[in-house]
């Protein structure tokens, strides 16, 4: 998977985190940082893509065992960006 692919994801995971409903204010904190790491990524050049262990990858994966059950189509985006960001060696 190349850096636009990545990007493309990444797009579409942060669509997803805004049309996800009213939460908890413990969700809605890790939305906003996931957010905010997106927004990072996707201002930047694409070399950033290449960084072995970026923040997001962790946040990441913290977040999808706690919304599993609430918000399965945010689970499936998160997974696609993992899955890129594994394909990349990130």
């Amino acid at each position: 998977m190349d850096s636009q692919q990545l990007r493309k994801r990444l797009e579409e995971l942060h669509a997803e985190l805004e049309q996800t409903p009213s939460v908890d204010e413990d969700t809605r904190q890790t939305l906003a940082e996931i957010d905010q790491h997106i927004q990072t990524l996707l201002a930047g050049p694409d070399r950033v893509f290449t960084t072995r262990h970026h923040p997001l990858t962790a946040r990441l994966r913290d977040a999808l065992v706690g919304f599993e059950a609430s918000y399965p189509q945010l689970v499936v985006n998160i997974e696609r960006v993992l899955d890129a960001f594994n394909e990349m060696g990130i």
